[in-house]
């Protein structure tokens, strides 16, 4: 109409519109878009990135992946070795029931006991009883050589007894042959040929004796003194050992001293 105010008057130089000018929404405020504007077209839609990606195989904590898991072996009897189904609660070979073996401290093998059963082993010094298998054998240094003072200390009283017995019929015989060489004096007596012969005896019984107290020394004092364990009681012989050893080295030095001065005084009484 002749009086009307046009909305969006066209600025100089501007192109004319070609199309007509939608009405603005609110009278009186110019609308927001060109009148010939076009949204751009919108990107396709697509799937969002996963957040976590699980592994394609089992990994470790450090995320390596895992070595691939291994068949179990087959379960056998502990005692002959037989192949065992899950189905069975005893052996059908020997009749050991699944996951127990044979008792070691039954003689017959007819009990059994869970498997890593330890056996608990009693200490039986100072009783006179069994020997453990670890002092069984060896050599006993302070029984063969200290023989006097090894027994006193571990209560074994029969080879004092031997000894002490080999030294009175050695005091007897002696005795008898100076009481025969006093009652008839001149040329000695044909029965003084005991004296070597008993002595011969008697060395021989000394000999035996040592022998046997080096060999059986170990199994002796466990059976006649107390120890608190097998470790003990060998902690105890090497220091009786030590003490030959000690004792040995001292009658060497002193045997060389006595030498030795016995070469000085020849040396220093020689006539110059």
């Amino acid at each position: 109409s002749a009086g009307a105010i046009p909305v969006n008057p066209p600025r100089a130089g501007a192109p004319a519109p070609t199309g007509s000018v939608p009405p603005s929404p609110t009278p009186g405020v110019p609308p927001l878009q060109a009148p010939n504007y076009a949204p751009p077209p919108a990107a396709p839609l697509s799937a969002p990135a996963p957040l976590y990606t699980p592994p394609s195989g089992p990994q470790s904590l450090t995320g390596e992946p895992l070595p691939p898991p291994v068949a179990p072996a087959p379960m056998q009897c502990r005692v002959c070795g037989t192949v065992l189904t899950p189905r069975d609660y005893s052996c059908p070979r020997c009749n050991t029931p699944v996951g127990m073996v044979a008792n070691p401290n039954d003689p017959t093998a007819a009990s059994y006991v869970p498997t890593g059963y330890a056996p608990i082993i009693e200490n039986t010094s100072g009783q006179k009883g069994s020997v453990p298998p670890e002092l069984q054998g060896g050599w006993n240094w302070g029984a063969s050589f200290l023989t006097l003072f090894w027994c006193i200390s571990h209560r074994v009283w029969w080879p004092l007894l031997v000894g002490l017995g080999s030294v009175g019929v050695w005091i007897i015989l002696i005795a008898v042959v100076m009481a025969a060489a006093m009652s008839s004096p001149g040329s000695p007596p044909t029965y003084i040929l005991i004296l070597p012969v008993g002595y011969l005896i008697i060395w021989i019984i000394n000999l035996v004796l040592f022998i046997l107290l080096g060999i059986r020394g170990n199994s002796l004092a466990w059976q006649h003194r107390r120890f608190d364990s097998v470790e003990h009681c060998r902690t105890v012989q090497r220091i009786w050992a030590k003490w030959v050893l000690g004792l040995f080295l001292a009658a060497v030095a002193f045997w060389f001293a006595m030498f030795m001065l016995t070469i000085v005084a020849g040396v220093a009484s020689a006539p110059r």
